[in-house]
C-alpha cells in the first residue's frame, strides 16, 4: 500500500515536471502542465485518503435519535436527494426518498429537516480517488478535478461517524 509520503513525493514530482515544461517550452507546453498540476493534485488528495487510513469524509443521513440510516445521496436532475434503502445493500432499490432543505442557513436547514425526520452528518468511509470531469472533449479537460469517492457504492455501516446532525 502507498504511504501518505509516497503520494506525496509523487506530487512533487509531477510538480517538477510541469515547472521544467514550464521552463523548457513555456505556454507551448500548456498540456503537460496542466497534466503535471492535475496529477500533483489527485496525489496530493491520495495523500490525505492514505493518512486516514483509507477513509474520507462523507455526507450520511441520520435518524432524530442520531441513528444512521441505510440511505445513499444521490444527484437527481432535482439536486441531491438520499435514496432511502430497505436493507444495508447500497447497488439494490430505494424504499423511498428525502430532498434535504436548501435553507440559506444551516439552522434553518437542519430545523427543516428535522420536521422530516432526519438529520444531515458526516462518516469517514473507505474511499478511493478518481479524475471527475464536467463536460465532454476541451470542457471537461478544462474542468477536470481530483474527486473521493466511497468505495463501498454509497452505503455501510462499517463508517466512523464524525458528525450525526446532531
Amino acid at each position: 500500500m502507498t504511504t501518505a509520503n509516497e503520494f506525496r513525493e509523487k506530487a512533487a514530482q509531477a510538480r517538477q515536471r510541469s515547472a521544467e515544461s514550464y521552463l523548457t517550452s513555456g505556454s507551448d507546453g500548456f498540456v503537460s502542465q496542466w497534466a503535471g498540476d492535475l496529477s500533483a493534485r489527485e496525489y496530493d488528495l491520495k495523500a490525505e485518503v492514505a493518512e486516514n487510513d483509507g477513509r474520507a469524509p462523507f455526507p450520511a443521513l441520520f435518524d432524530l435519535d442520531g441513528n444512521l440510516i441505510a440511505a445513499k445521496l444521490i444527484n437527481t436532475r432535482y439536486g441531491r436527494a438520499w435514496g432511502l434503502l430497505p436493507d444495508d445493500n447500497p447497488r439494490g432499490s430505494f424504499s423511498g426518498w428525502f430532498s434535504p432543505s436548501n435553507a440559506a442557513t444551516d439552522s434553518y436547514r437542519v430545523h427543516n429537516n428535522a420536521k422530516k425526520g432526519y438529520y444531515e452528518g458526516t462518516v469517514m468511509a473507505d474511499a478511493a480517488v478518481t479524475i471527475s470531469a464536467d463536460g465532454n472533449g476541451l470542457s471537461g479537460a478544462a474542468n477536470a478535478h481530483p474527486i473521493t469517492f466511497r468505495r463501498d457504492g454509497g452505503f455501510s455501516r462499517d463508517v466512523i461517524i464524525i458528525d450525526n446532525g446532531k
